[in-house]
């Protein structure tokens, strides 16, 4: 599955990375602007490695700038105004890469800033962003639905992702907010010890697949009041979502001082309109100082919300399955054994333990598998 899902997404844009004008050709000691200016739509400008001192702006034409080999280094990015995508590939950038009323595809990218998309779409594959990546409309500026592709990416703050639709596969991500429809699967969401959300589904009319993620380390020890904080995935206003064959763990607040209101929680749940829990496991979500307003595995509520074939594990004191009147369904509370990367060993009582409906059967063929892969 893996695999062919890779496939699908790296076929979808390198197709589209394909040159239909003119080439132009640049050196360092040359100017990348100059060539931006006299390009037009369609044009592909190649460029030698190396370092260009420049903020480069394109506006009201869709390009194509890249090297072949080495990467090309310029200060930040701007592109408006254009109906046809601008492409970026194999290029560092010092600062941030801004787009408005354009489309982006990026590609084999070390961007120390961020990237901020509004009124339109966003492709970003193989890249390392330090700060965050921000994709803030549903349409474009022609009215136009928006779709985000997030793959093989390392995003080492916060993805924001507001795009109608969405495909999120296969990154590292620290924090994530999600609205729209949307397709989250394959990632490590790695909160750094950072007293957030992994993985927060927003606004009405979304729907949200989320599958085979690594989502841990949520944690804080601070003597200040906390709320919605250290949670692994949390379904907010009028979400309607699949959570499948997730490992959730380490949602902690250490500290005994403070008030905590939905606090140190695996899966919160808000939204009524249908929710689906099936296959995951989830340990290690808990507030030291026990409090009514979170500090469980799953809080969710009875109505719209099925918990089926879980492994929820207790491995500390204070920890508490369910709040909210969730039922529990065919779930297991004991030790995975997982391997150092959150799949299962060999001897895992998960392993034939998941959703029966073979619908959720693994890749093999076989019953499905709580936990990841």
């Amino acid at each position: 599955m893996k695999s062919s899902i890779l496939t699908f997404f790296l076929s979808l844009i390198l197709g589209t990375t394909l040159a239909h004008g003119a080439v132009i050709m640049v050196s360092p000691g040359q100017s990348v602007q100059s060539a931006i200016d006299q390009a037009s739509t369609g044009d592909e400008i190649v460029l030698q490695a190396g370092s260009y001192n420049e903020d480069l702006n394109v506006t009201g034409k869709g390009l194509t700038l890249r090297a072949f080999s080495l990467p090309w280094v310029v200060n930040s990015i701007s592109v408006s105004n254009s109906s046809t995508p601008s492409k970026f590939e194999n290029f560092q950038l010092f600062g941030d890469i801004n787009a408005t009323g354009s489309d982006l595809e990026i590609r084999n990218a070390n961007i120390a800033g961020n990237i901020k998309v509004n009124q339109g779409g966003l492709k970003l594959t193989k890249s390392t962003i330090d700060k965050s990546v921000s994709i803030n409309h549903s349409a474009n500026a022609s009215g136009l639905d928006t779709q985000a592709v997030i793959l093989q990416s390392t995003i080492r703050e916060k993805l924001t992702c507001k795009a109608k639709r969405s495909w999120i596969c296969y990154n590292e991500i620290r924090y994530s907010t999600v609205s729209g429809t949307s397709e989250i699967t394959g990632n490590i969401f790695n909160g750094r010890s950072k007293a957030t959300i992994g993985i927060e589904l927003l606004a009405g009319q979304t729907q949200s697949v989320i599958r085979n993620n690594k989502i841990h380390n949520y944690k804080n020890s601070s003597i200040e009041d906390l709320n919605n904080s250290c949670i692994g995935i949390a379904v907010l206003e009028n979400v309607k979502a699949e959570i499948l064959n997730n490992v959730i763990h380490d949602c902690i607040d250490y500290s005994d001082k403070g008030e905590e209101i939905n606090v140190g929680i695996g899966i919160y749940v808000e939204s009524i309109v249908g929710t689906k829990i099936f296959g995951n496991i989830i340990f290690s979500c808990y507030v030291e100082k026990k409090t009514t307003y979170g500090s469980c595995l799953v809080l969710a509520p009875n109505q719209g919300v099925l918990l089926h074939n879980n492994c929820l594990r207790l491995t500390h004191h204070d920890i508490v399955e369910l709040k909210g009147g969730v039922v529990k369904k065919d779930c297991i509370d004991t030790d995975p054994k997982l391997n150092t990367n959150g799949t299962l060993a060999s001897d895992s009582p998960a392993i034939n333990a998941g959703p029966p409906d073979p619908q959720y059967n693994d890749r093999d063929g076989s019953r499905n598998d709580i936990g990841m892969f």
